[in-house]
This record gives C-alpha cells, structure tokens and sequence, in this order.
C-alpha cells in the first residue's frame, strides 16, 4: 500500500482509505469483515459519521480485532436552527464517538456538510460553535486534528481553506462529475480539481476525496444485488480510483466499500507500482459518455421549458436512488418519485406538447418514460413507497412500527441463502434501543418460516419517535420445494423489568422451487 501525508495533520494514511456509509445496507459480519480485508491489505483511514446506521458501532468492532493502528475519521452535526446558542449536540456526538472507541483522543474529527450546517441554520463559526469546539478539543489534546466535509461550491470550498480552521477537507470528485446525491449544480467538481485542489496543496490542507466511483454510478456494484435495467459498464473499480490518484494534491480516496470482494478490489487500487492502462483510462471515458448522454446531472434547466411543469431533476434523483442499489441513504417522503410524479401513468409518454431542452442533449421525455416503467416494477415489488402515504401502522401508540420499504425474495431456489433488508420507522412513543444498554431495553427484528425462527438482526442505532432504520440479515431456503409462510416480527424486550412485546410487521407466502 501507498501511504500519503494528509497535509499539515502529520498523519500518513494510506492513498485507498474507506468509506462506511453503505455498510448499513449488508449484514454486521459481512461489514467487519470488509473492514478487517481492507486492514490486512493496508488500508489504515476510514471515515464514518453518527447517521450512518450504525456504522460508527461496526468500525469500532474491527478496530478492536485488528493489530493495525487505524486512524478513524469521524464528524458530527448539531440541531437544525441553532444559530446562536451552544452546540450541545455536536458535543454529545463527540463525546459518544469517544466511548464507543474506548478513548479520549481521536486523530481526526471535524463537521460533516459544512455547507448543509449552514443552510439548516446550524451554528458553524459563532460563539459556541462547533468551529470553537474543535479548536477548544484540539488545544486539549483530546482532538489531533480538524476535518470537514463539504459538498459546497468551489467558491464556499476556497472560504473554507483559507479560513485555517480545518486541517483537513473531504471533497466530491469523479470522472463523471456528479453524483446520486448532487442536488444543485453549485457542486461543480471539476472547478474543485482545477481550483480548490491546488489550492489545498499551498496551504498544506489534507484532501481527502470522497465519491471517487460517483456513487456506484461508474463501477457494478459487488455488495448489492443490480437491477436488469441497470447501466452496465466495464470500468474497474481500481482503475477509477488510480486515474483520481494521479493527482498529487490527493492524499486519500474514500470509496464506499461494503462487501469483500470490493474491499479487495478498492484497496489494491493504493498498491504499488500499478498505475491505470492506456486501454482502462479510454474505458473509462467511454463509460463516461455513454454516462453523461443519458443521466441527468440534475442542473434544473430543463424544468424551465417543460410543459407539463414536473420536477424533472428531482423525478430523475428519486428513481436512480431506487434504480442505483449501492446508494446508502434514503429519499424523504416529499421527494419519493410517487409523490412527485402526478400519476401512476407516464406524463411523458403521454405528453402532446414535448417542449423540455436538456443542455447536454438527453432525451429527457423518453428517459424518463423508461424510468417510469422501472418505477412501476419497483411499486409493485414495494421497493419504493407508494402516491399516497401509508397511515396505517403495526403496535400501538407506545410501541408500533410502518414499513418503509422491504427489500425481499419473491420467490427462492431451494437451499439458498438471501439477504433481505428492511427499512422501517418507528411511530411509537417510546425509541428503539440496540441490545447491550444500561437501562437493558432493546428491540430486535425476528424472520420466521411458518412458526421456525430463522433469523433475528438487533436494531443498530437509537431509533426515535419518527424515526427510520435499516435491518438486515440473512435466510436460507428450505432444501425442498414448497410454499412456506415468511413472517417478520418485532421484539422489544427490558432485561431489567423482565417484560417483552412483539408485534407483526410484515406476512407474505414465498414459493420455493426450482423455476
């Protein structure tokens, strides 16, 4: 592995760090055991942050069982709207993050979004303000050094590395030059290269990349299963991230990496002496193009010239968020592509008066036809959420759950095993604990076969009134064909008050068979 200096933290980390945001998305086991490959193959930084579902939990687990020194980088927020006042949450973030890596100095953490703090109002640079606190921390010891994250523009990014406040900076950047999350074109990445990057360099700030396979848009995943209609390409994961290491100014990138196989793959990228092909650089570009003439970067022009008046760049963001099975996080309710679309049948393949432009030249009434069909197959798969919003719900005031979204078999092969994910939200009074806590309450999720418990997964982070969160585990099949009844439940326990509730979630008939 080829190890970097992150700038003026004085840190030598290695040039293929991880990210840890997917890993809500596969099993605990399958996720420490990508992180202890990745250790073993000499992968020495990784990044996760307190919404991660749990990840933060995960890491410290693979921490502990490897010899490596692993220098985590972690990052907080605070309460939306606190202009003002003391950043008390941000400080309980660090103070947690602390405890659940059993110590009281931590190499690098800083703010996460520096940009999205300060459009939610958070206090970022006033008095009391997580600027000072980092600092404060810093000056104790009990911070090495300072980070941010930022998926600014170029111009906010410059702000924030001249300010002198962070030691170092995770940026976005990729070939293709967006991502499943960009929302606005103000988050120009090539700017950042040409600009921002060098400028990282003069004044020795640490440039961390995150992003570097444009959310799995430039690479087939190995972690998740891929739809049939997925873009396929024939880029390696390596080969992206060795052309973006090329660039001196970078000293780590911090691919997400949520299976094994990928851990391997993304950490041999950082092995010397390989160096990307003339051949994988022009595969490459051509993924790239085919890209870029049929995903929409979702710059908004073409709303300006539509007739029908959709939200085209946030239909297209909420389809390739269910479309794209590597991203790890969520569409709130408002921006679900059913609650955005106004019906279930397509506006624009029904559109007498086609009048939208995209300025890079995308079909965008055909594109958006074709996603629409995608869309349709995944409602009714009930792998995103339906145009009404379901009221209903399992429990009781005090303890009662809705299922957001489950990620099932419909059908299996005899003797096989499945992942199954579940995301749902707690609309009861009362949180959802992981097993392990002082006070003794936790909740778990139990799958059976008819009355046969196969399967449990603990919830992974507090879960609040409101709230949502992932489950995962893994099932086998029966060896026979047959029909078998798949039930989840619910289980709340308090291992002190010795009482348990459960509830029913989820009951559906699977057909095991050879067809």
């Amino acid at each position: 592995m080829k190890y970097r200096r992150l700038g003026r933290t004085g840190l030598q980390v290695s040039c293929v760090g991880f990210g840890t945001s997917q890993l809500r998305r596969v099993t605990s086991s399958v996720a420490i055991d990508t992180l202890l490959c990745g250790f073993d193959l000499g992968v020495n930084i990784v990044h996760t942050a307190p919404d991660y579902g749990g990840a933060e939990d995960l890491v410290a687990q693979a921490v502990v069982r490897t010899s490596k020194k692993i220098i985590v980088a972690c990052n907080a927020y605070d309460v939306h709207g606190n202009r003002t006042s003391r950043v008390r949450h941000f400080e309980k973030l660090f103070e947690s993050t602390c405890r659940k890596f059993k110590t009281d100095r931590l190499d690098l953490f800083g703010i996460a979004s520096v940009d999205d703090r300060e459009a939610l109002g958070e206090n970022v640079w006033g008095r009391g303000g997580m600027v000072e606190f980092i600092h404060r921390k810093k000056a104790q010891g009990r911070i090495g050094a300072t980070f941010c994250t930022s998926h600014g523009s170029p111009e906010f990014n410059r702000r924030l590395i001249e300010s002198g406040a962070f030691d170092a900076v995770m940026l976005s950047y990729n070939q293709l030059g967006f991502h499943l999350l960009t929302m606005t074109p103000t988050e120009d990445v090539f700017r950042n290269r040409d600009e921002v990057f060098p400028l990282c360099r003069r004044h020795d700030v640490g440039l961390m990349i995150m992003l570097p396979l444009a959310g799995g848009m430039l690479c087939d995943s190995k972690a998740f299963g891929l739809d049939e209609d997925r873009i396929r390409g024939g880029v390696r994961a390596n080969d992206a991230l060795q052309s973006i290491l090329r660039d001196e100014n970078i000293s780590c990138v911090m691919p997400g990496t949520a299976s094994v196989s990928e851990a391997e793959e993304n950490a041999r990228a950082g092995h010397l002496p390989r160096t990307p092909s003339h051949r994988s650089l022009r595969v490459i570009d051509d993924r790239v193009a085919v890209l870029r003439s049929g995903v929409c970067s979702r710059c908004g022009q073409c709303e300006l010239t539509c007739s029908q008046k959709l939200p085209i760049r946030w239909l297209f963001r909420a389809a390739y968020m269910s479309v794209y099975p590597n991203s790890p996080y969520e569409t709130s309710d408002e921006y679900e592509y059913f609650r955005l679309h106004p019906s279930l049948h397509s506006t624009c393949a029904t559109c007498q008066n086609v009048t939208c432009v995209c300025p890079t030249g995308i079909d965008v009434c055909g594109s958006l036809s074709a996603l629409h069909g995608t869309m349709m197959d995944h409602l009714r798969r009930g792998l995103v959420a339906p145009p009404v919003p379901q009221r209903g719900f399992f429990g009781n005031r005090w303890f009662g759950a809705r299922v957001v979204r489950a990620e099932l078999p419909e059908r299996m092969r005899p003797n096989q095993t499945y992942t199954c994910r579940l995301f749902v939200e707690n609309v009861g009074l009362r949180a959802w604990h992981p097993s392990g806590q002082w006070h003794g309450s936790s909740v778990r999720l139990e799958a059976f076969f008819d009355e046969t418990l196969i399967a449990s997964a603990d919830v992974r982070e507090r879960t609040g009134r409101g709230l949502r969160c992932h489950f995962v585990f893994d099932i086998k099949s029966p060896p026979c064909p047959t029909t078998v009844n798949f039930r989840l439940r619910l289980a709340r326990s308090h291992r002190w008050l010795g009482n348990r509730a459960s509830l029913t979630i989820l009951e559906r008939l699977i057909p095991v068979g050879e067809e």
